[in-house]
């Protein structure tokens, strides 16, 4: 558990949510019950050797640059919001 403690307490706060809608905030303040719970959902994962399908998948959003024509591709860069968990 310690480990997962650990990986929990560097998560990196004030990111986007992914497709869970969880971010770093609520996971680390759920403290031993969290830790455990998701200690107990990767070993779960481990026995039964598959992730979940929903942690195969992301959203890519387009994030404009301020600069150039709105209306061109190039005008834009993205950003990619994945699970959390």
């Amino acid at each position: 558990m310690a480990e997962v403690k650990a990986v929990l307490k560097k998560m990196k706060r004030h990111k986007a949510p992914g497709l869970s809608g969880l971010v770093a905030e609520i996971i680390q303040a759920t403290g031993d019950i969290g830790t455990q719970w998701i200690l107990d959902l990767c070993n779960g994962i481990v026995k039964e050797g598959s992730i979940p399908e929903n942690w195969k998948s992301s959203v890519v959003l387009p994030i404009y640059k301020g600069k150039g024509d709105p209306m061109e591709c190039g005008s834009y860069t993205t950003t990619t919001t994945t699970t959390t968990v």
